[in-house]
């Protein structure tokens, strides 16, 4: 039989078991677990939003909100999958302009763009590209619901930006699909990701990220996995960086026909490296002036982490 792509994939109509936590669960080009054939689309919106800020401060050093705003979006764009017998190209693209008034300040135009290509060598092993990449000058989530597998698959793209203000990201990764038995699979790779922001005052981000996973199906529909992610942040125009590793237990159940359930639960180190101000002693103040000082800082952090899905499908 074809590769299983690590259990979340197979020939059309073959049972697939549940879904992994720590693994593809959405991707380019698809709905609703399903590749689609290419379609192109076309949307117009009325927005109104009470929330725009920008990345500015008045004398007092409070931040200035733009106030309401309404305005008109309109875009398009196309997406869609392509399977060929040992290949499959997956994409999504969608561009709009946002037209703002009163003011014109914020108007902008979004973009966005997903690519994926698997290849499968041989029954047992795979590869897949990725690439996301695009512009959004907003911060409420335009790309909130972006097409990824996991969180750690969305390290690049800007879903939660503090200001509205354009940003440019991009993010590049690769990843091995090893299917050592019928039950026991592998999978394995990296990404590289960067973010630039307009505006001077703010800084970019500079990263990539390594994973691996083992997973083995205890059951037809039962699977439990082990992964481990690194993650490194490297912050431009601004001093200090950060890297993570994450270690997750996963537990995946496939309830009847229609209803998944997948749980996930682990423990994640984080090192920072910044800059923090610290209060001077009243004396040493009473002589250099200012009552603060700037210090380098180097914590590390050990916390808990956790996830669970719950997922029914349906034929349309």
């Amino acid at each position: 039989s074809a590769l299983a792509a690590g259990q979340s994939g197979g020939e059309e109509g073959e049972y697939q078991g549940p879904q992994i936590l720590s693994r593809s669960s959405a991707e380019i080009g698809e709905r609703g677990g399903a590749p689609i054939a290419f379609r192109p689309y076309a949307d117009i919106s009325y927005v109104y939003d009470n929330g725009l800020l920008a990345d500015s401060v008045n004398p007092q050093g409070q931040l200035v909100s733009a106030g309401a705003q309404q305005g008109i979006s309109a875009g398009f764009g196309i997406l869609g999958s392509r399977r060929w017998r040992f290949d499959q190209l997956s994409l999504e693209y969608h561009g709009n302009y946002t037209n703002y008034t009163p003011l014109s300040y914020f108007n902008g135009t979004s973009q966005y763009l997903g690519l994926n290509y698997t290849h499968v060598f041989s029954p047992r092993w795979a590869v897949t590209l990725r690439e996301n990449g695009g512009i959004t000058p907003y911060s409420y989530g335009e790309l909130a619901n972006v097409p990824q597998a996991t969180p750690t698959l969305n390290s690049g793209v800007p879903t939660n930006e503090l200001f509205d203000n354009r940003t440019m990201f991009s993010q590049t990764g690769v990843n091995f699909a090893y299917q050592r038995t019928r039950r026991l699979s592998f999978q394995f790779g990296g990404d590289g990701f960067l973010l630039r922001r307009r505006s001077a005052a703010l800084a970019g981000l500079n990263g990539g990220t390594g994973h691996v996973d083992a997973a083995y199906r205890v059951t037809k529909k039962q699977t439990v996995s082990l992964s481990f992610v690194y993650a490194y942040y490297d912050y431009q125009k601004a001093f200090g960086n950060a890297n993570t590793q994450t270690l997750n237990l996963g537990y995946s159940a496939t309830l009847g026909r229609h209803w998944n359930l997948s749980l996930q639960a682990g423990m994640a180190r984080a090192n920072n490296l910044g800059l923090i101000l610290v209060p001077l002693d009243p004396a040493i103040a009473a002589i250099v002036g200012p009552g603060y000082t700037t210090v380098v800082f180097h914590p590390t952090k050990y916390f808990p982490t956790g996830a669970a899905t719950l997922a029914r499908s349906f034929e349309h």
